[in-house]
């Protein structure tokens, strides 16, 4: 029998979804089928009352592990009963905002710029030794672009006498009818990682279409090991894949942990690979084996894929899946956090009113927390938590000592239906009582909240947030900026130390050696107007008394990827050097007796935009790298030595 899911919860899976677990083990069974604003500190506020907390989740359920495929379709659908009618979309600022949705030269205990043991940059990083992917990597010796989501450029690196290498298309498309139907078949490189002598590129690939009167829909993510010993030829040594696209990965040592995001939009219960998902090995494609398969009590049509791959053996190690959605993904040591955020609606019993039957529902934020072990490739679901609010991203969550700190946004709304049975009438109304706060969890080992402070911000949602030993950092808006710093020291007694309200607010913030905080965000007027990008620098050295020590103000310039994707940002401490994109340019700071100052500026060229670009040093030297070109620039005195164009990828 083949079944259909709700075709309404297409768009709501994006957003919505419950937490389940999954189990370790590689799938081999195969398929059946085929200038600075005046400082204000203000006083901690108040602890909230019992009443105004936010509702505490249930317990999540215990992982199930099932032993038959079928054992899964109950709990494979969509969940009306967490995205109620009309919940999210009545008020943007009710929406919980999920996010989107990288080895270390100097890194700091809050992460840094990835690299190798040489005297050059890498990838800004949240974690020590737990690098991310991107668009662009250096070894010290060679850089490495993704151009244009196509085509590998290699270009070496040697000041004025910098070349490009090599360029390898990555990518290939096909589209069309043919003698059986139609297909659309498209790939595009994400981002990837350097091991050795290998790059890995993770790709997502798109095939649907119609075959023999039959249409097919499929979307899996790639992870192509490329040898580069010899960097003039590129040469693809193995493609790893599975189904879902590219929610997230993290590198730790030779092991690639990837993280898809895999949507079941109908399905034949008795062809396991049109609900379960699969793996791929140059491919020829496997389901995963039952016993790789947990799930809770509750329902969702979103399957969350985890990997553990060996990148120097060129071969999946384990795989585990999820009934669950991927919105954020933490790893550290050997545990690897996948957190989702949802809207959650209790409903009252009906009552009467006139001539209606009423009933009262009353939704609010919640996030749900699964865990991975994850040690050598090896990858097991082995602990659940949950949490009043919604998650920014995941500098919201930092673990240590053992303890896991989040930081939330907690949100409520209600509203009443009325029905009128009589004349088949129904109407609704929402109640002018939305509320929202903010506030930050710690959990214990078996992800358990054992202290917390919240009810700050009221009515601000949380911007920015990043954790440094024992304290941590987070920042909420609204009119002002308010950037709490909280006392992480005992775990079960957070301690709000500070709050600085300040005009606009950071969107990013980078721990900028001992007692400084830098941020990156908008400046706002008094009312809350953003007016253009700003660059601050707090001075932490008293946690007590946090204060904003210097601002920049880049007038009329509005946007930075760097804003939202913390890649985007150079940053290294050690050389006191601060770079970002800006709209057509490439920008570099310095901090330097308590002022900032532009030290450069790079122009990425006609046609290639921001998005893409990043800037890293190689011993003396700056490199500017987009899409068109890299551009050389001295340390000494920032000026350009050299521009490398690079070939235009192929359409």
């Amino acid at each position: 029998m083949k079944k259909k899911l709700f075709s309404a919860a297409l768009a709501a899976a994006l957003l919505l979804g419950l937490l389940s677990g999954c189990a370790e083990r590689q799938a081999e069974t195969p398929d059946p089928s085929p200038s600075a604003p005046q400082n204000t500190t203000v006083s901690p506020s108040p602890e909230p009352t019992a009443s105004e907390k936010p509702p505490v989740p249930a317990e999540p359920a215990a992982l199930m592990t099932v032993s038959d495929y079928k054992e899964v379709l109950p709990y494979l659908g969509f969940d009306s009963a967490i995205y109620a009618a009309g919940g999210m979309a009545r008020d943007e600022e009710a929406a919980a905002e999920a996010p989107m949705a990288s080895p270390s030269a100097a890194p700091n205990e809050m992460g840094g710029l990835g690299g190798g043991e040489g005297d050059y940059s890498g990838t800004n990083v949240q974690v020590e030794g737990i690098d991310e992917a991107d668009v662009v990597k250096t070894d010290g010796e060679y850089i490495y672009t993704l151009q244009g989501g196509r085509a590998l450029i290699i270009t070496r690196a040697d000041g004025a006498d910098t070349a490009m290498v090599s360029r390898t298309q990555l990518t290939k498309s096909d589209t069309g009818e043919n003698d059986t139907g139609y297909r659309y078949y498209y790939e595009y490189a994400d981002n990837m990682y350097i091991v050795g002598d290998r790059v890995v590129v993770l790709k997502n690939v798109y095939d649907y279409g119609q075959k023999n009167d039959e249409y097919y829909d499929n979307n899996y993510i790639t992870a192509d090991i490329y040898d580069v010993s010899d960097p003039s030829s590129p040469a693809l040594v193995v493609s790893l894949g599975q189904d879902g696209y590219l929610s997230d990965s993290r590198l730790a040592g030779n092991y690639l942990y990837l993280v898809s995001s895999y949507y079941v939009y109908d399905y034949d219960e008795d062809r396991p690979s049109t609900y379960i998902p699969r793996l791929y090995t140059n491919g020829e494609e496997s389901v995963l084996p039952a016993d790789c398969i947990f799930i809770p009590g509750g329902v969702s049509e979103t399957w969350t894929v985890v990997s553990g791959i060996d990148l120097l053996a060129g071969e999946t190690v384990s795989t585990a899946t999820a009934l669950c959605r991927a919105d954020t993904v933490y790893m550290k040591g050997g545990s690897i956090y996948i957190v989702n955020s949802e809207w959650t609606t209790d409903e009252s019993q009906p009552r009467t009113e006139d001539q209606y039957e009423v009933v009262d529902y009353n939704q609010y934020a919640q996030t749900r927390i699964l865990r991975f072990a994850a040690e050598d490739g090896k990858v097991s679901a082995d602990g659940t938590g949950a949490l009043p609010g919604s998650l920014l991203n995941q500098f919201s969550i930092d673990e240590k000592d053992g303890y896991l700190r989040v930081v939330t946004t907690s949100a409520s709304s209600s509203y009443s239906v009325y029905t009128d049975k009589k004349y088949d009438f129904v109407n609704y109304q929402w109640h002018d009582d939305y509320e929202s706060a903010s506030g930050l969890y710690v959990l214990d080992g078996d992800l358990k909240v054992v202290g917390q402070i919240d009810g700050l911000g009221e009515d601000e949602r949380v911007y920015s947030a990043r954790f440094d030993g024992d304290i941590g950092y987070f920042v909420t808006f609204r009119e002002t900026d308010p950037l709490f710093a909280v006392d992480l020291s005992d775990p079960t007694a957070p301690k709000l130390l500070s709050a600085l309200k300040i005009p606009g607010f950071s969107e990013y913030l980078h721990v900028y050696g001992d007692g400084l905080l830098f941020g990156l965000g908008m400046a706002a007027d008094d009312e809350g107007r953003t007016e253009c990008l700003k660059l601050s620098m707090f001075d932490t050295s008293d946690k007590a008394d946090v204060k904003e020590a210097a601002t920049y103000r880049l007038e009329d310039v509005w946007y930075s990827p760097a804003l939202y994707d913390h890649h985007a940002c150079f940053i290294s401490v050690e050389k006191n050097l601060i770079g970002f994109a800006a709209e057509d340019e490439y920008l570099f700071f310095t901090y330097e007796n308590g002022a900032f100052r532009q030290l450069a500026s790079v122009s990425l060229g006609e046609g290639y935009w921001d998005y893409n670009s990043r800037g890293l040093y190689i011993g003396d030297y700056l490199y500017v790298c987009s899409d068109g070109a890299i551009t050389v620039l001295n340390l000494s005195d920032f000026s350009t030595v050299k521009t490398v164009m690079l070939e235009t990828a192929e359409p």
